[in-house]
C-alpha cells in the first residue's frame, strides 16, 4: 500500500494569514498497530488458528500535531516543492498527510503530522533533484532546513524475457533493500521498463511478481559490467540503467521421504536456496504424502539443498543459523537454465527431528 504524495505548493497572491487555533485542540492520530505501538516494528503478532474467532481492540490516542518550518525555492512552473514525509508500514510505505501554509516569501509551514520517525524527501539546493534523510520529528517549530539529506539515486530497469519471449500481460517488479523490505514496486510498461526515483544509497535485490508464473533474475548488465544474480549496489546520488535477463521456473523436483528406512507421511519438505537470506522468493515447500512422496514445482535455476524436517511448519527460513544443521544432512542439487520438466532425486530424503 502506498498513499499518494502531496502536490507542490504554490505562492500565488499574498501569504496565507495565520489562523488562531487553540494548540490543545491541534491534534493528529498517528497510525497505531495492535499492542499500542505507532511503529510497525513494535506491532504485536496475532495468533489465529483455523476456526478461531478473535476480537481485536486497537485504541487510537491523539497526539500533538507538529508545525514544521522550511524554506523552498521557486521551481518555475512546478511551484514550490514541499517536503514529503514517509513511514514504513511492514513491507509497504505510507505518506503522511500534511497541510502547507506560506508564512512569507519562500518560507512555509507544514502542519498536521504527529511526532515520530520519518523518511523525508526534500528538494536539494533548490533544484529538481531530491534529497533523502531519516529523521526523528519531535519538536514543534522544528526547522527542516537543518536536515542533512543525501542526494537520492535513480535506477532504470529493462527486462528481457527468456528466449526473447513476449512480455506477460502483467509483470510487476520490486526492489528489496538489505533489510529485506520492499522499498519500491511498480508495473512494467509495454517496453518492459521500469524507473525508480528517489532511492537511498545501498544494496538492492530485484524481485518479479507475475500471476501464475515463476521468474527470477539470471543476470544483469550495464555497459561493460555484468552481474550473475539479482542484486546490485547503488552509490549515493547515482543514476543507473540495467538490462535484466530473466529465467523461468519450469522444473519440478520429485522424490520420497523416509524415516528409518520406511516411507514417512506428513513431513515438511523444503527446497533451500544456496543463499537463503537474499532468495526468499525461490524457497519451495511441500508435505509428504502417505507413500512418502513429494513434489516441488516451479523451481528456478540455482543451487539448492532438499531437507525434510519433522513438525517444522512456522520455521523462520530466512535465518541461516536455523538451516545450517539441517542442510548438512540434506541433498544438494543444481538446476541449470536449460533443465525443464521433472527431476527425480536418486535417493530418499531422510527425516530430521526438529
Amino acid at each position: 500500500m502506498v498513499r499518494g504524495a502531496p502536490p507542490p505548493l504554490t505562492a500565488e497572491g499574498t501569504p496565507n494569514a495565520a489562523v488562531a487555533v487553540d494548540r490543545s485542540l491541534d491534534m493528529a492520530y498517528p497510525t497505531t498497530y495492535f499492542g499500542g505501538s505507532t511503529e510497525s516494528e513494535g506491532a504485536e503478532a496475532i495468533a489465529i488458528k483455523g476456526g478461531d474467532q478473535a476480537q481485536i481492540d486497537i485504541h487510537l490516542r491523539p497526539a500533538q500535531a507538529l508545525h514544521l518550518i522550511f524554506h523552498a525555492a521557486d521551481n518555475g512552473e512546478h511551484g514550490f516543492q514541499p517536503p514529503i514525509f514517509q513511514k514504513r508500514s511492514f513491507d509497504a510505505v505510507e505518506f503522511a498527510l500534511t497541510e502547507g501554509t506560506q508564512l512569507s516569501q519562500g518560507v512555509f509551514e507544514m502542519s498536521g503530522i504527529p511526532a515520530g520517525r520519518y523518511s523525508v524527501r526534500m528538494p536539494r539546493n533548490g533544484s529538481e533533484q531530491m534529497a533523502r534523510a531519516e529523521v526523528d520529528l519531535h519538536q514543534d517549530g522544528q526547522h527542516l532546513d537543518e536536515v542533512k539529506g543525501e542526494p537520492a539515486g535513480r535506477v532504470k530497469l529493462s527486462v528481457k524475457m527468456p528466449n526473447e519471449e513476449p512480455l506477460p500481460r502483467q509483470i510487476n517488479v520490486g526492489l528489496r533493500d538489505n533489510r529485506h523490505r520492499i522499498v519500491a514496486f511498480q508495473l512494467l510498461n509495454g517496453n518492459g521498463e521500469a524507473t525508480f526515483e528517489d532511492l537511498a544509497a545501498g544494496k538492492y535485490g530485484i524481485y518479479l511478481f507475475v500471476p501464475g508464473k515463476a521468474y527470477s533474475v539470471a543476470r544483469m548488465s550495464s555497459g561493460d559490467s555484468q552481474i550473475y544474480g539479482h542484486e546490485f549496489n547503488l552509490p549515493r546520488g547515482a543514476s543507473q540503467e540495467w538490462s535484466v535477463s530473466l529465467a523461468e521456473g519450469k522444473t519440478k523436483i520429485e522424490g520420497f521421504v523416509k524415516r528409518a528406512g520406511k516411507a514417512a507421511s506428513g513431513v515438511l519438505v523444503v527446497l533451500v536456496p544456496k543463499d537463503p537470506e537474499t532468495h526468499q522468493d525461490v524457497f519451495r515447500r511441500d508435505q509428504s504424502d502417505l507413500d512418502g512422496s513429494f513434489a516441488l514445482p516451479d523451481v528456478l535455476p540455482g543451487t539448492y539443498t532438499v531437507i525434510a524436517i519433522e513438525d517444522a511448519w512456522g520455521f523462520d527460513w530466512s535465518k541461516p543459523t536455523l538451516l545450517a544443521r539441517y542442510a548438512e544432512h540434506g541433498q544438494t542439487l543444481t538446476i541449470g537454465e536449460l533443465i525443464q520438466g521433472e527431476v527425480h532425486l536418486p535417493e530418499p530424503v531422510a527425516v530430521q527431528p526438529r
